[in-house]
């Protein structure tokens, strides 16, 4: 006895299993998942067959889309994989080169990286001016002097910064001051002469009011 049984698979295609006994019948019966038994195991008389389905137009586009961008993620994750490993190594490298430059009691090694440093801004500037090569090589030998030797780049860091924090408070400090008031001008006096009255000149005669 044969039987045909009608199962939904991922994104709404239908798949069949076909289950094939000893004898092949006529005719076939179709049952759904929820009539095949669950703790029970199938009948060992049954053998069972995967039969997928005809796919129609749509299905056929929505497989060749998911196709598509699943090798174009596999590529992706395969470039990731690579770049990442790459930096890794070049990040070990750069740190294990930083250190031995740092820890390295030679002084001539640490000179040379600044001396080089400082070549490699002349030549970065030099389709500029002078200015840009000065400027150039005067950032790459402080960035080097500081990679070479950090604590004293650090210290010397913080006193500039107190020195510029220090200098810009006293000048703030100068700019919103109010003027100085000034004294007042000195009151001039002036003397008032007082004119005095004229005398009335008598006739010799009393007045009997």
């Amino acid at each position: 006895m044969a039987r045909q049984v009608l199962r939904l698979g991922s994104m709404g295609f239908p798949v069949y299993f076909a289950a094939v006994g000893p004898e092949e019948a006529k005719d076939n019966i179709t049952m759904t998942i929820a009539d095949l038994p669950i703790y029970e195991p199938a009948p060992k008389k049954y053998v069972y067959q995967f039969v997928p389905s005809e796919r129609n137009i749509l299905q056929k586009g929505i497989g060749s889309v998911r196709r598509f961008f699943a090798e174009y993620q596999e590529s992706m994750k395969n470039f990731s994989e690579k770049v990442s490993y790459k930096w890794e190594v070049s990040k070990a490298h750069t740190l294990g080169l930083i250190d031995y430059i740092q820890n390295d009691p030679n002084v001539l090694a640490r000179a040379g990286v600044i001396t080089v440093a400082g070549l490699g801004g002349i030549v970065a500037g030099y389709k500029g001016g002078r200015m840009k090569k000065v400027t150039y090589s005067s950032i790459a030998i402080v960035s080097a002097a500081s990679l070479c030797y950090p604590k004293q780049a650090a210290n010397v860091t913080y006193s500039a910064y107190d020195g510029v924090v220090s200098q810009s408070c006293r000048l703030w400090k100068f700019l919103t001051a109010p003027p100085p008031a000034c004294p007042p001008e000195p009151v001039k006096e002036t003397a008032v002469k007082e004119e005095k009255a004229p005398a009335q000149k008598s006739d010799g005669k009393n007045v009997v009011h």
